[in-house]
């Protein structure tokens, strides 16, 4: 007896297309020939998945895996992770580590990376830098705006630390016991975050966690949580006391 078995989900992947710098490949329309594409024995070619786990780094920091079509543009896979999570996908868009621009909507994830083993960030705030600014320079405006109090000191604490952790490992380098509690008091009294030890402790975890990661990464993922803030792009201005 014959039993029709369920389609698999795959199709034709068209690697290291020189279409624009952003797109690295392309599907092939299973509507068309081969023949069609104009191939040749250079051409890279493979067996592609359409439905594949991928990393998701949340806006709190939370690591998640989700199942996504990959090939679905970028939008739709926004649009199933916040489905899935049930929050607004409004003003979101998909980053991949050490690039300050979103993936574009209308393509996607497989056409713009080289893996999908990479961690994707899903953050606020999916807008284009423009005249390429290095993470490193954003790195350091974000955190000058908000030690200097230009911009709004986020109120949770946890944030506050995850933001503090950050910043000593991109100016201190990896975690070391002896370090930490050398500069905890000075750190805390700056970001304005009590000193007690459930701060140190987090503390110590938050900058474990950033163990292995290039100051390059570390910049982008600061400049990542900083534009996940209710407060972000909000500023302050000194008090003026009326002359009347």
């Amino acid at each position: 007896m014959f039993v029709r078995q369920p389609r698999f989900k795959a199709g034709l992947f068209q690697r290291s297309v020189p279409l624009t710098p952003q797109v690295v490949g392309r599907w092939l329309d299973p509507q068309r020939t081969v023949g069609s594409y104009e191939l040749n024995h250079h051409s890279n070619v493979v067996h592609q998945r359409k439905v594949h786990p991928v990393k998701v780094i949340l806006m709190d920091g939370m690591k998640k895996h989700f199942l996504l079509p990959v090939d679905q543009p970028v939008s739709a896979n926004i649009a199933l992770i916040c489905e899935k999570l049930g929050c607004d996908k409004s003003d979101l868009g998909l980053f991949l580590m050490d690039n300050p621009d979103p993936l574009r909507d209308d393509l996607s994830i497989p056409e713009q990376v080289e893996s999908l083993d990479a961690f994707f960030f899903l953050q606020r705030g999916c807008f284009a830098i423009e005249g390429g600014i290095k993470a490193t320079d954003q790195y350091l405006q974000h955190r000058d705006e908000i030690l200097e109090r230009t911009h709004i000191l986020p109120s949770d604490r946890d944030r506050k630390i995850e933001l503090a952790a950050i910043v000593c490992h991109i100016e201190h380098g990896p975690f070391a016991p002896d370090l930490c509690s050398n500069i905890s008091e000075q750190l805390f009294e700056m970001w304005e975050i009590k000193n007690d030890r459930g701060s140190i402790e987090m503390l110590e975890g938050e900058w474990l966690r950033c163990d292995g990661m290039t100051k390059e990464q570390s910049s982008f993922r600061f400049v990542q949580v900083c534009r996940s803030l209710s407060t972000y792009g909000a500023a302050t201005f000194p008090a003026v006391r009326s002359k009347q």
